[in-house]
């Protein structure tokens, strides 16, 4: 993983990998069960991958331990849970 290393291990990093968690908990609900495309704004939240939340979570927080805020972290301040 990205973050192993610790050269890679920087908040813009984890910032995104905190984004592709969050983009990748919602892949089941990105489409009906007759293929068709689900909107985000119509998703179901409570489908959405906890444990893939949760590590969103984990990065989000490892990503402001810096003083730098990336464009990845600015694409989360719309998001849910981001105030």
């Amino acid at each position: 993983m990205l973050v192993e290393y610790e050269r890679n291990n920087q908040p813009k990093t984890n910032a995104l990998i905190a984004l592709m968690c969050f983009h990748a908990s919602r892949f089941n609900t990105r489409q009906t069960n007759e293929g068709l495309f689900v909107l985000y704004e119509r998703q179901d939240p409570s489908l959405w991958d906890t444990a893939l939340i949760n590590q969103r979570w984990h990065f989000l927080n490892l990503s402001a331990q810096g003083d730098k805020i990336s464009s990845y972290h600015r694409k989360q301040e719309s998001l849910p849970g981001i105030a």
